[in-house]
């Protein structure tokens, strides 16, 4: 089980993950399930999207408010946000329950995930 906790918006890429679940199931490799968490102007949009695309290990909870109940499940944690000048809330919250971290290298991201606990992208 992966998430991807935050507002669905533009800033924090939702549909970059969504892409990445396509060509994941296209390469027939679809032994995992992505939890987005969260809501915002994107969320109808991305079950739209999830459904027509036929991803049926997609899966929208939308606000939640124990975050930590879906994390401590999670294996890894997904932030690909474009912009961020100061420490993510769900991102900490991923790793103290020791989520594996795949995120973009911007803000203070940087100084928060080390080699050992995840991998930085850069922004897409």
């Amino acid at each position: 089980m992966d998430c991807f906790a935050a507002r669905l918006t533009k800033i924090k890429n939702p549909e970059l993950l969504l892409k990445a679940v396509l060509i994941m199931k296209e390469q027939k490799f679809n032994d995992f399930k992505v939890y987005f968490l969260g809501e915002g102007i994107l969320l109808q949009k991305l079950i739209n999207e999830a459904i027509e695309l036929k991803l049926d290990n997609v899966f929208f909870e939308g606000g939640v408010s124990d975050t930590a109940k879906y994390l401590s499940k999670c294996k890894i944690f997904i932030s690909i946000q474009n912009d961020n000048n100061y420490p993510s809330q769900s991102l900490l919250e991923a790793m103290a329950c020791e989520n594996a971290i795949i995120a973009s290298d911007v803000g203070e991201t940087r100084k928060l995930v080390s080699e050992d606990e995840g991998f930085l992208s850069f922004v897409c």
